[in-house]
C-alpha cells in the first residue's frame, strides 16, 4: 500500500449559525481592500463569501469581518479549549500539542491547574509566547475553541478510529459473525461453544460509559441491552490489556486501542470479511468506522490554528499513526488485496448480464490499484454529499503534486442490492458522472495540470461491506494512461 500527503483543509467544515448567508464586509488588514458578500460558510480559518465577482474564500487570519453575520472573535490571550471526542480526543490531541512544541523547537510542559478530567500544557507554536491548551476530551463542547467529534459531517476527519471485538493472541478464535457478536454483546450467548468456539466460559469485557458504549448499540441486536455480567472498563487501555492477558476474554474497544490484543475479523451477511485495517477504515468499507473531526467553535486564534495545521501536515498524520489511530493521508490498495470481494462478485453475478458486466470491472482494474477516497451516497440518490469536497480536495491536492502523472483515475459507481440490477447499473452511472464532474471542478481550482478520468458503473456487483450503505459508494481507482 502507498501514501499520499492528506488532503488541504481537514479543517474545512461549516460554522453552524443561524446568521450565515447574510452579509458581510471583509477588509483585508494590510491594504485596507473590501469586499461585501453573503456569508456561505466559516470554517475558522476561512470565510466563503457570495460576492458580486463569484464566490470567494478568504483568510480569516488576514482579513477584519463585519456585519451581523460573523462569527464571534477568538477571546484575547485566553487558553485554547478543546473539548470532546472521548478516548480517541484523549490520546491524541495531547501527543499533537507536544509535538507541535518540538516542531517549534521546544516543549510542552504539562500543568496541574486544569479543570477535572482535563489536561492542561504550555507549549511554544511560532507566536510570541507560549500558548496554553486544555484539553477535556470529555468535557461539555459549548465554549471550546475546538471542537473534537466522532463524525466528519461536511469536513474531512482528522483521524479515524473504528469499534472493534477484541481476543487474546493466544485466543484460538479467528472471527465472528455479526449475528454471533450481537448474542455474546447482549448476553444471550455466554460459552465459546456457542458461537463455534472450543467450550469455555466467555469473559466478557465492556467500556463503562462514553461514547464507546453509547455506540455498542451498533452490534447489539434490535431491543436488546449489554449483557449485565461483563466487566466494565473506565479506560479502554485497561480493557484491551485485559482482554490480551486473558485466553477466554472477549472485549469491545476501538482499533486505536488494540494494544497487545488482537482485533477479530467479522464475518458479514455478503460473504465479504470486515477488517478493520487502515485502508478499510480510511475507505469506510469496514461497517462501524468512527472518523474524529475538528470544528471550531469561532474564529480560531493563532495558537488554535497552529495545532490544526500541525495537525493536518505530514508530520502530525505520521504521528496519528505512531499513535495508533488510523490517520487522514491518501492511501492505495493493490488488486492482490481485494480477492475476496473480487470473487464474492463473481459468486452474485449468477446471470448472463451481471457475469458480463462483472467481468468488464475485473478487467479494468487488472493493473490498477484503488484509493482510500469513497463517496457514500444516500439510498436511491445520485446527490453528492457535502463529505465528499474534502475527500475530492485530498484527490485535486494529490493530482496538482504529481502524483498520478502518467496514469488515469477511474470513478466507479456502485449501488445496492435492493435498486435492482438494471436499475442499479443506471443509478451507479449517474453517481461515477457527478463525481466525476466535481472531481474536474476540484482538479481545476487545485491548479492540477491536465489528468485523464473514465467513468463507469457496475450496480451491486463487487460489494466492499454490510451490512449499511456499504454498496452506494463511487470509488476511486488509478491505473496507467493508455498511450495515445
Amino acid at each position: 500500500m502507498g501514501l499520499f500527503r492528506t488532503g488541504a483543509g481537514l479543517l474545512g467544515v461549516c460554522l453552524a449559525t443561524a446568521a450565515l448567508a447574510e452579509p458581510v464586509t471583509l477588509t483585508a488588514r494590510g491594504t485596507g481592500f473590501t469586499v461585501t458578500g453573503e456569508l456561505l460558510e466559516f470554517d475558522g480559518a476561512r470565510y466563503v463569501i457570495a460576492s458580486p465577482i463569484g464566490r470567494l474564500t478568504i483568510p480569516a487570519s488576514e482579513t477584519d469581518c463585519a456585519g451581523a453575520a460573523c462569527p464571534p472573535p477568538p477571546p484575547a490571550g485566553g487558553a485554547v479549549r478543546i473539548a470532546g471526542g472521548g478516548a480517541l480526543a484523549a490520546l491524541l490531541a495531547p501527543a499533537l500539542v507536544e509535538a507541535m512544541a518540538f516542531a517549534a523547537g521546544g516543549t510542552a510542559e504539562r500543568s496541574p491547574e486544569a479543570p477535572d478530567g482535563a489536561l492542561r500544557l504550555v507549549a511554544p507554536f511560532g507566536g510570541a509566547e507560549p500558548a496554553e491548551y486544555v484539553i477535556d476530551p470529555f468535557g461539555d463542547p459549548a465554549g471550546a475553541s475546538i471542537v473534537l467529534a466522532a463524525d466528519a459531517g461536511e469536513g474531512a476527519a482528522l483521524a479515524h478510529d473504528a469499534l472493534v471485538l477484541l481476543v487474546s493472541p493466544a485466543s484460538p478464535v479467528a472471527s465472528l459473525t455479526l449475528a454471533d457478536a450481537g448474542r455474546i454483546l447482549s448476553g444471550a450467548a455466554t460459552d465459546w461453544s456457542d458461537v463455534g468456539g472450543p467450550p469455555g466460559r466467555i469473559a466478557l469485557h465492556l467500556p463503562a460509559s462514553g461514547p464507546e458504549a453509547e455506540a455498542m448499540a451498533a452490534f447489539l441486536p434490535s431491543g436488546a441491552a449489554p449483557a449485565s455480567g461483563a466487566t466494565r472498563h473506565a479506560s479502554l487501555r485497561d480493557l484491551s490489556d485485559a482482554v490480551a492477558r486473558d485466553p477466554a476474554a472477549l472485549g469491545l474497544a476501538t482499533l486505536a486501542f488494540e494494544r497487545s490484543a488482537r482485533a477479530l475479523r467479522l464475518e458479514t451477511e455478503c460473504g465479504v470479511p470486515a477488517q478493520a485495517d487502515g485502508f478499510a477504515v480510511k475507505a469506510g468499507d469496514y461497517p462501524f468506522v468512527r472518523p474524529l473531526a475538528a470544528r471550531p467553535g469561532g474564529r480560531l486564534s493563532p495558537a488554535a490554528q497552529a495545532l490544526l495545521d500541525f495537525a493536518e501536515s505530514e508530520a502530525g498524520q505520521a504521528e496519528i499513526a505512531a499513535l495508533g489511530a488510523v490517520d487522514a493521508r491518501l492511501e492505495t490498495l493493490g488488486l492482490n488485496a481485494q480477492g475476496a470481494r473480487i470473487a464474492t462478485g463473481f459468486l452474485k453475478a449468477r446471470a448472463p448480464a451481471a457475469a458480463t458486466l462483472m467481468a468488464e470491472f475485473a478487467a479494468s482494474i487488472v493493473a490498477a490499484e484503488r484509493l482510500s477516497a469513497t463517496i457514500r451516497f444516500s439510498e436511491g440518490d445520485a446527490s453528492l454529499p457535502p463529505e465528499s469536497r474534502s475527500k475530492l480536495a485530498a484527490l485535486a491536492e494529490a493530482a496538482a503534486e504529481g502524483a498520478f502523472a502518467g496514469r488515469e483515475i477511474l470513478v466507479i459507481g456502485f449501488a445496492d442490492d435492493a435498486d435492482g440490477f438494471a436499475s442499479g447499473v443506471a443509478l451507479s452511472v449517474r453517481r461515477a458522472e457527478a463525481a466525476e464532474t466535481a472531481l474536474r471542478r476540484a482538479l481545476s481550482a487545485a491548479g492540477a495540470g491536465p489528468v485523464q478520468t473514465r467513468t463507469s458503473g457496475y450496480g451491486p456487483l463487487a460489494p466492499v461491506s454490510c451490512p449499511g450503505p456499504g454498496g452506494r459508494r463511487v470509488e476511486f481507482w488509478v491505473r496507467p494512461a493508455a498511450r495515445p
